[in-house]
């Protein structure tokens, strides 16, 4: 596909409302959209309500606001809850599944890129998700690929991670040195900090966490606390996380901070380095990483939150007349989506040598498999099936089997499994 017809898209995908974007390759950035189709800079609507609503005697589907605004329509909403409890929509005679919920909506909501640009496809897709539960991201490669988005094409990933790609696409005097975030939403206030290591090659981008939920909650903002007394409350608690930390840049995001109840401390904030204030930078973050699953960026860098692999997993092979270490997995890989299986044909060996190599770190180490009991018939007359997966973002589980090498040699089912500690 020639770049003018490529598309690039980004979701911002949480419990209670959805954000679009597209990349615009003359602007180099990516730029939101309405559910009218309009970019959402002029709008203002680029919130899109995570609600449908169909009407019995048309069977006609809503979604967003008209969905909210249409009376006489029966009204679905808690898509993501529904997902992860299985819990089907009952009602008036009608039944449908979370999966069919969720492909309703993201069809209405992908339409929209169809009607601003009914010439091209989309190339490439991020979602992006409040939190990484496994049974949300299964259901929407799930059915994205029902919407003819396979895993080829898409990519689903946590809001820290977009954080982080929408950082490194900024001008590099951004995170020159340390990048925070605060997010204000319906968990409470978070602070997420973002380091460079330039020592590392390729550098690393290292995401910590900090909850600060406990003193400041949501609740606080529904209980329509004083303006003066919410501020104070931030104040102390910026004050506190920014202490002896070099952060030259600061986003703000989250439904929390609408409205000029934190524009004091913001102010405050701004001495000695950047604010940014707004709602969309999940979003365009996904966007960012859409447009990087097809054109690498142009600084070489590994990713690394609590949700991704802190190490590679490679495994020393013989192939093309020499040795060499083959990459299982990359550092960076978020766990859930870290899984890769090769064919090897053992030479003489009933052994397998994997190498860890942490970027954080200057030395690998390396641990041996053995095959018990294994034995070849004939030298290189057997086939072994090699996978890895992960129970976690530190703990790997090889499995090899043998899966016989034609009829003449069938496999005698032995499988052989052990956990790496990354």
């Amino acid at each position: 596909m020639s770049n003018d017809r490529s598309l690039f898209a980004g979701l911002d995908l949480c419990r209670e409302e959805a954000q679009l974007t597209w990349f615009d390759e003359r602007k180099m950035e990516p730029e939101s959209l309405c559910a009218s189709g309009e970019a959402a800079e002029s709008s203002g609507e680029y919130l899109i309500p995570l609600v449908l609503a169909v009407k019995p005697e048309t069977k006609e589907w809503l979604f967003g606001q008209e969905a909210l605004r249409a009376d006489s329509a029966v009204r679905i909403d808690r898509l993501i809850e529904r997902i992860l409890t299985g819990e089907e929509f009952q009602k008036d005679g009608m039944s449908f599944s979370p999966d069919f919920l969720l492909e309703r909506y993201l069809r209405k909501t992908l339409s929209i890129l169809k009607r601003k640009f009914p010439n091209q496809t989309i190339t490439r897709l991020t979602v992006t998700l409040e939190d990484s539960e496994p049974a949300v991201i299964s259901a929407v490669y799930r059915v994205l690929q029902m919407l003819g988005i396979g895993r080829d094409r898409a990519l689903v990933q946590s809001h820290s991670q977009s954080f982080m790609h929408y950082t490194l696409n900024q001008p590099k005097d951004i995170w020159m040195n340390d990048v925070g975030l605060f997010e204000l939403d319906r968990k409470g206030l978070i602070y997420y900090q973002l380091s460079i290591n330039r020592r590392t090659i390729p550098m690393t981008a290292l995401i910590t966490k900090e909850d600060l939920s406990g003193t400041f909650g949501y609740d606080l903002i529904e209980d329509k606390l004083p303006p003066e007394q919410l501020d104070y409350i931030f104040d102390h608690l910026a004050r506190s996380v920014l202490h002896k930390k070099i952060v030259s840049t600061l986003y703000i995001t989250g439904r929390g901070f609408e409205g000029t109840w934190a524009d004091e401390t913001l102010r405050a904030l701004c001495a000695g380095r950047r604010v940014f204030k707004g709602q969309n930078l999940y979003a365009k973050g996904a966007c960012y990483a859409a447009r990087e699953m097809w054109k690498k960026p142009d600084v070489d860098y590994i990713l690394l939150d609590e949700e991704m692999l802190p190490a590679s997993v490679k495994v020393r092979l013989y192939t093309d007349a020499r040795m060499t270490d083959y990459t299982l997995v990359q550092a960076g890989t978020p766990w859930y989506d870290a899984s890769n299986q090769i064919c090897v044909i053992p030479d003489n060996t009933g052994e397998f040598e994997f190498i860890i190599s942490n970027p954080m770190k200057k030395e690998s180490v390396h641990q041996i498999l053995t095959l018990d009991g294994f034995y070849e018939r004939g030298n290189k007359m057997t086939k072994l099936l090699l996978s890895i997966r992960f129970l976690d973002r530190i703990t790997a589980v090889i499995t090899i089997r043998n899966i016989g090498f034609g009829e003449f040699c069938p496999t005698d089912h032995r499988i052989w499994e052990q956990e790496i500690v990354l």
